[in-house]
């Protein structure tokens, strides 16, 4: 074709646009962290999200699948021309959180645009994808992180014959003893965009509100339950709404992993609440979503109302600590039942003791973990007796305590100190971890796993004030169980050191 043709064509093209006008293309524009407002705060629920967006809520769902798949294949655009979402600024804000809050795996888009077509009926076209934090490869390798770590943590609860309730109880707890608040981040107005991902909670164990909530909905997916995040621009907040059995509840996992953190503590006040429950229970602004009216989590029988500690899954039995009570608890079916006191005091003086109880819970797949005032027990299911297995070094500060405690990964943390009141220094400074060791039997006061005469002149120089209990085993000490130290016991235990007794019976 001829230049001269060319032109004539061009001219042809350009007097038809002039004559009848071309579609129009507008752009809403969301940033991937801006605020959107009150309605943001109130949306997807699915049946919500169906009204504004004027379709049916199989389509949300359908909708929400052809976005995330869009994502997850680092394409530039979603074509959803076909739902016929005519746009508007709640349409707009609808379709962000969407994307926002119910897309954990979406962590890697930085920010996106709607385009829908101008004149009467404006239909929402595509979605735009305009930025990706990460390559490809960075995206894929840190998903896989995130699986292994979920996979971890869910492994247990996916075939149980656990209640809905209760793996929203052990996710919950998992979660919150996993993760740090990012606290230090948000004093400094130093909060970085991972703190605010799955990835940042699950990978980095450091995360803000949303980062909490993101990493809980997807473990919750891997156990087959449903979850959104409920925002709140009034406390600046946000956290989870659950289904449980049909029903919808509020769940907050940062606010019941308090800072500054305690390790294997857990707080749930704020775990299966309705709307009116978790008003009452400090989320007192009206700008978040109020669709749970369901109280029947609200009653004082559930177990977790007087725990300050992560609940345990082991050998198909629930475990956890009643701090009210003083008492370790198992839960078969309905029934709870007690296992072994953990009644102690946590001295502050000579004279004067906290009135709550601190005890901390842990587990390694075998055997269960408690903390008291002065020393770590093992506790074994199977046999029904504890053991003292850790005592911290005492001798230089008699009114440190053990406040926090976990195992993990054959290592035993314990936080020692003076205080239940930690700051930001308090587990950096405080923290003793060991490896975890091996369980000590009777009269094996030193912990070597030999009953010698050294453990007899122990006890012996113990019950008559020569030495401190700093770092020795005293409740293995009491072989003949009359609850003191005395020199019976010594005498008991060289014997067993040189064969003439078999048992301490």
């Amino acid at each position: 074709m001829s230049k001269l043709w060319k032109r004539i064509l061009a001219l042809c093209l350009l007097l038809t646009v002039l004559t009848v006008g071309m579609p129009t293309v507008r752009v809403a524009t969301v940033g991937a962290a801006a605020s959107q407002g009150v309605a943001d705060t109130v949306l997807p629920f699915d049946v919500d999200a169906a009204s504004v967006l004027g379709i049916t809520s199989a389509q949300v769902a359908s909708l929400r699948t052809e976005i995330l798949a869009a994502v997850l294949a680092f394409e530039q655009e979603c074509d959803i021309e076909r739902y016929g979402i005519v746009y508007s600024e709640e349409v707009n804000t609808c379709l962000s959180a969407l994307i926002r809050n119910t897309m954990p795996e979406a962590f890697h888009v930085a920010s996106w645009t709607f385009n829908y077509r101008g004149g009467a009926n404006r239909i929402v076209t595509r979605v735009r994808f305009a930025q990706y934090r990460y390559t490809e490869q960075e995206y894929r390798a840190m998903v896989k992180q995130c699986d292994e770590i979920a996979e971890q943590m869910t492994r247990d609860l996916v075939n149980s014959d656990l209640t809905e309730e209760y793996k929203a109880l052990l996710l919950h707890d998992r979660l919150a003893t996993w993760v740090d608040y990012d606290n230090a981040a948000v004093i400094l107005n130093a909060v970085t965009p991972i703190d605010h991902t799955m990835y940042g909670a699950l990978c980095n164990r450091i995360a803000v509100c949303d980062g909490y909530a993101k990493a809980y909905i997807y473990l919750l997916r891997r156990v087959g339950m449903e979850s959104y995040i409920c925002r709140s621009q009034k406390l600046g907040h946000a956290w989870n709404i659950v289904k449980v059995d049909g029903k919808w509840y509020h769940v907050d996992v940062t606010w019941d992993d308090p800072v500054w953190d305690v390790t294997g503590r857990v707080n749930h006040k704020f775990f299966l609440l309705s709307s009116n429950g978790i008003y009452a229970a400090e989320h007192a602004a009206t700008d978040y979503d109020t669709n749970p009216t369901d109280t029947r989590f609200e009653s004082k029988e559930w177990p977790w109302h007087g725990s300050a500690t992560a609940f345990q899954y082991l050998n198909g039995r629930l475990y956890y600590i009643d701090n009210a009570r003083e008492t370790l608890r198992y839960c078969e079916g309905n029934a709870l039942y007690d296992a072994v006191s953990v009644e102690d005091t946590w001295y502050a003086s000579p004279t004067q003791g906290y009135a709550e109880n601190f005890a901390r819970l842990s587990a390694d797949g075998q055997y269960l973990y408690y903390s008291l005032a002065k020393a770590v027990h093992r506790y074994d299911p199977v046999t029904g007796t504890s053991q003292p297995i850790y005592s911290p070094q005492f001798f230089l500060r008699p009114y440190h305590n053990i406040y926090g405690m976990k195992t993990e990964a054959g290592m035993l943390y314990c936080d020692v100190t003076d205080s239940p009141n930690f700051d930001a220094f308090t587990k950096a400074l405080r923290q003793e971890r060991v490896k975890l060791p091996a369980a000590w039997q009777m009269g094996n006061v030193d912990g070597d796993d030999k009953i010698t005469s050294t453990d007899a002149r122990l006890v012996l120089q113990l019950s008559v004030g020569k030495v401190k209990d700093s770092g020795l085993n005293t409740a293995a000490a009491d072989v003949n169980k009359d609850s003191k130290v005395d020199s019976t016991d010594a005498r008991m235990i060289l014997q067993m050191a040189v064969g003439k007794i078999k048992t301490f019976g």
